[in-house]
């Protein structure tokens, strides 16, 4: 009778220990899916603030130009 109950509990041991791995083995992978998602997140954002910093949008157009120096309006000039 004794042999059959330590049997019983070394099963449910057993079951129990296996349904514990399974979850670690779960968590693990979703740990590692979010670690490969932040570093791709990370990288779109590095990317954007440096195409925000250069002034140059997705398309390669100017977001902001401001001329280095402002000539003042030629006067006299004729145009004939």
């Amino acid at each position: 009778m004794c042999t059959i109950r330590l049997a019983g509990n070394r099963l449910v041991a057993d079951s129990l220990e296996a349904q514990w791995n399974e979850k670690l083995r779960l968590l693990a992978d979703t740990r590692e899916g979010c670690d490969k998602k932040r570093e791709l997140d990370s990288a779109r954002l590095a990317t954007v603030f440096a195409v925000k910093l250069s002034g140059v949008n997705a398309r390669g157009d100017l977001t902001h130009f401001r001329p280095s120096r402002i000539d003042p309006p030629l006067e006299g000039l004729s145009t004939g």
